[in-house]
C-alpha cells in the first residue's frame, strides 16, 4: 500500500557499472542497482541475481538490513547481520521469480546460452555449512542460505504474507533487538510475537 522511493538500474554491454569493488552486480546505497556485463562475470541475464539485488532495496525501505557488507557465498559463513540480509534478499528474489532455485552471482552464472550453476534454496546442497561457527544462533556465524531456506519453508508450509509482515516489523518500534543488529534471531522473534507460529 505505500510507494516506494525512487530506484536507479545502471547497465552498460560488456563493461562493470558499480562501485562495489568488485565486478558484480549489486545494490548500492544510493538506490542504485548496478548491472554487471564484464565478459567474466556477465549479469545481464541473471534475473535472480537481479531480484536479489532488489530484495536489498525492498529491505532497506520495507523491512530492516543492517549487513556490514563484505565478502559472502551461499557455502561461507557470515556475521548474522550479513547472512540475514544476503538470506533474505535471496529469498525475496525467489518468492518474486516463484521458484527455490537461485542461481549464483559469480563467473559460472547465467549466459545467454543458458544456465551454468544453480542453488536450490528449498533442499540445502551438501556444500552448504549448517549450524554456527560456534554454537549460538545469536552471535555465530552461519551461511545466508540458512536464512533463505527458513524463510522459503515458513512461506511455503506456514505464510508467504507472514514471512512479509515478520520482516516489516523489525523495522517498527514494536521491535526490541536482542542486539544492535536485525539478524535471523530478531526476525523469528518477530514472527513469534506476531501469533505466526509456535516455537
Amino acid at each position: 500500500g505505500v510507494s516506494p522511493s525512487p530506484l536507479t538500474w545502471t547497465w552498460t554491454s560488456g563493461a562493470q557499472s558499480s562501485n562495489c569493488g568488485a565486478p558484480i552486480s549489486c545494490f548500492e546505497d544510493n538506490d542504485t542497482i548496478a548491472v554487471n556485463s564484464t565478459h567474466a562475470n556477465p549479469g545481464d541475464y541473471n534475473d535472480l541475481v537481479l531480484l536479489h539485488e532488489y530484495g536489498h532495496f525492498w529491505q532497506k525501505y520495507f523491512a530492516r538490513d543492517d549487513s556490514p557488507g563484505g565478502a559472502h557465498s551461499f557455502t561461507t559463513q557470515a556475521v548474522p547481520s550479513l547472512g540475514f540480509s544476503e538470506g533474505g534478499a535471496t529469498f525475496f528474489g525467489c518468492t518474486a521469480k516463484g521458484t527455490s532455485l537461485y542461481l549464483s552471482n559469480g563467473p559460472t552464472d547465467v549466459y545467454p546460452t543458458g544456465v551454468r550453476i544453480q542453488n536450490d534454496i528449498n533442499s540445502l546442497d551438501a556444500s552448504i555449512p549448517l549450524g554456527t561457527s560456534n554454537g549460538n544462533a545469536q552471535t555465530g556465524n552461519h551461511s545466508e542460505v540458512l536464512d533463505s531456506n527458513l524463510m522459503w519453508h515458513m512461506a511455503g508450509g506456514i505464510s508467504t504474507a507472514g514471512v512479509f509482515k515478520a520482516a516489516k516489523r523489525l523495522k517498527t518500534s514494536a521491535m526490541t533487538d536482542r542486539d544492535p543488529k536485525a539478524d535471523l534471531v530478531d526476525f523469528l522473534d518477530s514472527w513469534f510475537c506476531l501469533g505466526l507460529g509456535n516455537k
